[in-house]
C-alpha cells in the first residue's frame, strides 16, 4: 500500500504504511527503504539516511540502499564516504555503474579522483 501511496503522491499516507510495516517486521529492509526515499522525498534527508543505513544493515546486499547513500553524501561533499557506498552499490549491482554517470546527484563530483574510483575508472 505504502508504494501505491507513494506512486499517487500521497506521501504522509505512504509513511504511515511504512511505520506499520516496519511495526509488523522490524526486520524488513524494504520498508526502510522505502519509507527512507519518501522522507527524501519530503526533504527530511537525515531520516532518510537513517532508514537507508538500517535497510543495509538488515539486508548488507541491499545496493540501492547503498547508492542512495552514495548520492547523499556526493551531494554534501562527503566524497570519502560516496567513494566506499557507490563503489559497494556497483559492485552489488553493475548496472548502477552506468546510472551513476547521468545522476544528477553525482554532477559536480564526476571528475573527482573518489568519484572515478568508484565507479572503475581511475
Amino acid at each position: 500500500r505504502g508504494n501505491v501511496k507513494d506512486d499517487l503522491g500521497r506521501k504522509e499516507e505512504a509513511l504511515v504504511d511504512y511505520d506499520e510495516a516496519i511495526r509488523l517486521d522490524p526486520n524488513y529492509a524494504h520498508a526502510y527503504y522505502n519509507r527512507g526515499n519518501v522522507k527524501d522525498d519530503l526533504g527530511r534527508k537525515e531520516e532518510a539516511l537513517v532508514d537507508y543505513e538500517e535497510a543495509i544493515r538488515l539486508d548488507p546486499s541491499y545496493a540501492n540502499a547503498y547508492y542512495n547513500l552514495a548520492c547523499f553524501q556526493a551531494t554534501t561533499g562527503q566524497l570519502a564516504l560516496m567513494e566506499t557506498k557507490l563503489a559497494l552499490a556497483i559492485t552489488l549491482d553493475p548496472g548502477f555503474r552506468l546510472l551513476a554517470l547521468d545522476d544528477p546527484d553525482f554532477r559536480d563530483v564526476l571528475t573527482t579522483p573518489e568519484f572515478r574510483r568508484a565507479i572503475g575508472n581511475p
